[in-house]
This record gives C-alpha cells, sequence and structure tokens, in this order.
C-alpha cells in the first residue's frame, strides 16, 4: 500500500488554498521588486564600467613618455573605478541569484499547494 500525506503528516498544519495563494501572491510582489533592483544594479553597473573606461582613456591621453609607460599610468588611474565597476557586476550577479532562489521557492510553493490539494480531494475534502 502507497504511503499519503496523511499519513506521513499532520493534514491541520498545511496551508489552506487561501492561505497557499496568499503566500505565492506575496512571492511575486517580492519577485517585481527584486526584478526592479536587479535592473537599477545591472544600469548602474554599465555605467561604473563606462567611467572606468573614460578614466583611462583619458589618463592614456594626458599621460606623457612611452607607449608602454602611459598605459601602465592610464592602467593605475583607473584601478579604483575598475574596482567599483567589478563589485557594481558583482552586486548583479548577487541579485540574479536571489531572483533565481526565489523563483525556485514558487515553483516549490505551487507544487506542493497542488498536491496537497489533489491529496485533499483524495480524502473527500471539499474545496
Amino acid at each position: 500500500m502507497s504511503e499519503t500525506l496523511s499519513d506521513r503528516a499532520d493534514l491541520s498544519a498545511l496551508p489552506t488554498p487561501v492561505a497557499a495563494a496568499l503566500r505565492l501572491m506575496e512571492m511575486n510582489r517580492q519577485m517585481n521588486q527584486l526584478i526592479s533592483e536587479y535592473k537599477g544594479l545591472h544600469e548602474h553597473a554599465a555605467v561604473c564600467k563606462r567611467n572606468a573606461e573614460k578614466v583611462e582613456a583619458r589618463a592614456f591621453i594626458e599621460a606623457t613618455g612611452a607607449m608602454d609607460l602611459r598605459k601602465w599610468v592610464a592602467r593605475e588611474a583607473a584601478v579604483d573605478a575598475k574596482f567599483e565597476a567589478d563589485l557594481a557586476d558583482r552586486m548583479v550577479t548577487v541579485k540574479d541569484r536571489e531572483i533565481y532562489a526565489l523563483g525556485r521557492s514558487m515553483d516549490n510553493g505551487r507544487t506542493i499547494t497542488s498536491t496537497a490539494r489533489k491529496e485533499l480531494e483524495t480524502l473527500g475534502a471539499d474545496l
């Protein structure tokens, strides 16, 4: 005989369909917020990268001496701007992972809700 959800857990611990729907709606709101933040971080990262390139180019143009020396002077001048651009890129990656994790949680929530609903229907619950 196969084991059912009711054999393994207290059914009163399951969220009601309305509670589950409300939780999924809240998660959807959170997802929209994360996506908005992601867009802002992505734009900030692009601006930081552009600024780093401009700092390096400006320093190269203004430097004097041999070509190799000018390149190293420009690189050194852009270190902080490149570091800021790298941090901005990393923040985009972090936000992307948060979006992925929340999406997985939403998928799990939908699966659990659907499974619980089917189990309750099997037990004769009127949903």
